[in-house]
């Protein structure tokens, strides 16, 4: 959410005096820790990449706040709405071979993050500028590529179906005018 602050104004001043103001937002660093894969450390899933220069940077230069979620309560106050409170969303999705649709999930699961897209040269130069930009160095780039590039790979060449889960992190913070 880029400038959280003047989007919730509007969405304050278009409600009438108590009615509920409700924002779902993620927090990325739930979902940065949030995905488990059979056969891949999970340490290495958790650290490989940092993103918090990236998302200080965009937080700085673009106004989009990566730890909207958790904030959203605070900016409520501040804005003067009351009965404010947060819950977080506990849908985690748990995929294994049983599962109903198994290869149908597990396609869908790979689109929405994009591992079905090879990382051809012009894509891994994007991706390495984009962070670059965002005060990463090439080294930290490239190692976002090859976890993303060993995550892709065990979905295209792993034979056995394996089971995985993800934690979505969305938060549902809510407060009235």
């Amino acid at each position: 959410m880029n400038r959280p602050m003047e989007l919730m104004k509007n969405m304050i001043a278009s409600v009438k005096k108590g009615a509920l103001v409700a924002c779902i937002d993620v927090n990325r660093e739930f979902e940065n820790v949030g995905l488990y894969l059979d056969d891949i450390d999970y340490a290495y899933l958790c650290t490989a990449f940092d993103f918090h220069k990236s998302w200080k940077k965009e937080l700085e230069y673009e106004g989009r706040d990566y730890a909207i979620g958790m904030r959203l309560p605070y900016y409520m106050h501040q804005l003067g709405l009351h009965d404010i409170d947060i819950r977080m969303n506990d849908r985690v999705i748990y995929v294994n071979p049983d599962t109903p649709n198994y290869d149908e999930t597990e396609q869908d699961f790979i689109e929405m993050h994009g591992w079905d897209e090879p990382y051809n040269m012009y894509r891994r130069e994007g991706l390495i500028e984009y962070f670059m930009n965002r005060g990463d160095d090439r080294a930290q780039a490239e190692a976002y590529i090859t976890l993303q590039t060993k995550i892709a790979d065990y979905f295209k060449h792993n034979a056995n179906k394996k089971s995985f889960s993800k934690v979505f992190g969305l938060l549902i913070a809510y407060g009235r005018k």
